[in-house]
């Protein structure tokens, strides 16, 4: 049960920093696309 618990934790972590990266790689395409226009 520890160890599920652990697991669990590690996936929320995974998702905490996925989310960020996202979001920055979102803006990095708009701030290409203001440069390219």
């Amino acid at each position: 049960m520890l160890r599920k618990n652990k697991k669990k934790k590690k996936n929320n972590n995974s998702n905490k920093v996925l989310i960020p990266n996202l979001i920055g790689a979102g803006y990095i395409i708009l701030y290409y696309q203001l440069y390219f226009m």
